[in-house]
């Protein structure tokens, strides 16, 4: 009987280490997903921040522009006669590349390009008559 004893102890000591072992299978696999979840969100969250600020520096980049085409109406307000244009003009945190002032047909229209960091801005038009430049 003694033989059998040892033998009972021993099979339980093994079916314990085998359900050990299994036990140990799951947490792992818990971190593992857990791991790779947060691995896929901060992909995420990098990638939505990356478009983020490019938007925000291509709107930055318009307004710019914009901007420069202001200041030309503004100065043909002051001088209907002026055609020269500006370039390479700072301006909140970025740069009025370049505004053009050219009169075709009794038609003045002025083009502004801006640029913000590496962001270029798509060029922005604006069409005004030369009576409405000058003033009533």
């Amino acid at each position: 009987m003694r033989a059998r004893d040892k033998l009972t102890a021993w099979m339980k000591r093994l079916n314990g280490i085998r359900y050990e072992r299994g036990q140990v299978v799951l947490p792992i696999m818990a971190m593992l997903t857990l791991m790779a979840i947060l691995s896929i969100s901060s992909l995420a969250v990098a990638a939505y921040t990356s478009q983020t600020t490019a938007s925000f520096s291509r709107t930055r980049a318009y307004y710019i522009a914009q901007t420069g085409v202001e200041r030309a109406k503004a100065q043909l307000k002051i001088d209907p006669d002026w055609r020269d244009g500006f370039q390479d003009v700072s301006f909140g945190g970025g740069m009025i590349e370049s505004v053009t002032v050219q009169e075709v047909g009794g038609v003045i229209t002025i083009t502004g390009t801006g640029t913000y960091g590496r962001t270029k801005a798509a060029r922005l038009e604006v069409v005004e008559t030369v009576g409405i430049s000058g003033g009533p």
